[in-house]
């Protein structure tokens, strides 16, 4: 039996006369028992044109239409108001396992989100979707599905950026357990905002690499005036079993820019991946990619690496 928690999700703001840093904003509460708001959360863009960022927020084990079902909130920044709702279609879809902004996926001005449920059976028993939701209206712009039972697409999703020029942002989820190269080999699909076209089919290498446990958009890495994306591969076994690998692809043509390793053995790197804009200066935008069970500072420790997205080199080592 699930442990009994509500969950909760503080939003901090800096406030200037406070003796600290950082004082809560606002507080958002699950519904009911188990619901686990907050398991995922991501800023959500402007999603309703009143010039504040606003949020999204993943409940995935929400029973509106179902045990397990799932929702997601789309909460309002300037407010703290509940903007939208979404709600899993049926029980143990897990809606809200995964949640991101999106970019303004349909032209319309506004902000769009997308939402992950892994354990959505539209092609079989938990094959898995991903859903895009209209910021301004609420309505489904798209739906992705998994390509066959137990593929898990929507394990991870995120904003891509613009991959491919056409002045729309593009989407990108995780079916860390497709089976395409072995048992759990997962891909990382990048689909058209504007047309849900699929785009770039990226695959893991081999059986259990679990590719598409997280993905992220990455900016333009490269400097080619296309956003790149990038995919974790946390049981990837290049240094060892499960040291992890993470993958920088180009937007533009969905080849391979950069295979970052983990060190060694049990490191599980990649099992988180995000862009991390310019931070050295150099025009490019660079990445970070999280090992939790690095062992530099003890056993299970973590770390996090930045790396240069134009050349690949380590920019920091943050260990736990």
């Amino acid at each position: 039996m699930r442990a009994q928690w509500f969950g909760v999700v503080v939003a901090l703001s800096t406030v200037a006369s406070a003796p600290v840093a950082y004082m809560p904003y606002i507080l958002f509460f699950g519904e009911s028992a188990a619901d686990e708001l907050g398991f995922s959360v991501s800023g959500a863009g402007d999603v309703n044109g009143d010039g504040f960022a606003d949020l999204i927020v993943g409940a995935r084990f929400d029973d509106n239409n179902g045990l397990n079902s799932g929702s997601a909130r789309l909460i309002c920044g300037a407010t703290g108001g509940t903007l939208r709702t979404f709600n899993g279609v049926a029980a143990n879809d897990f809606l809200g396992y995964s949640v991101s902004g999106a970019g303004d996926v349909n032209g319309d001005g506004f902000d769009d989100v997308i939402v992950g449920a892994p354990f959505q059976d539209n092609n079989g028993s938990n094959s898995g979707s991903a859903w895009v939701f209209c910021g301004a209206t609420g309505g489904v712009l798209h739906t992705f599905d998994g390509d066959s039972s137990g593929d898990s697409l929507g394990w991870s999703v995120s904003g891509a950026g613009d991959v491919n020029g056409d002045g729309f942002a593009d989407l990108i989820a995780g079916a860390r357990t497709d089976d395409n190269n072995g048992p759990e080999s997962g891909i990382a699909r990048v689909f058209c905002g504007a047309t849900g076209a699929v785009l770039h089919t990226f695959e893991g290498d081999g059986a259990g690499d679990q590719l598409g446990w997280s993905v992220s958009g990455a900016g333009d890495v490269n400097g080619d005036g296309f956003d790149d994306v990038i995919v974790g591969a946390p049981f990837d076994d290049n240094n060892g079993a499960n040291s992890g690998s993470a993958r920088v692809f180009c937007g533009a043509t969905g080849a391979v820019l950069r295979t970052l390793n983990g060190d060694s053995a049990g490191d599980q790197f990649g099992f988180s991946v995000s862009g991390a804009a310019d931070i050295n200066g150099d025009g490019f935008d660079d990445v970070i990619v999280g090992a939790p069970f690095d062992d530099n500072n003890g056993a299970n420790s973590g770390s996090a690496r930045v790396f240069c997205g134009a050349t690949g080199a380590v920019l920091r080592t943050l260990n736990g």
